[in-house]
């Protein structure tokens, strides 16, 4: 599965937990607290800017 993300911003608490094949880009995002990833098969992640 592809994720491409562009441009939010993400005011709580982000988490990506217990997903498999995940591909994802996230592009001009803006955390405002902490992003935690557990337990993930994550074949490919970009942050970008």
């Amino acid at each position: 599965m592809w994720w491409v993300v562009n441009n939010l911003v993400f005011e709580g608490y982000v988490t990506i937990s217990g997903c498999e094949d995940i591909k994802a880009i996230f592009k001009n995002c803006q955390f405002q607290k902490t992003i935690r990833i557990d337990r993930n098969d994550i074949q490919f992640i970009e942050f970008d800017n």
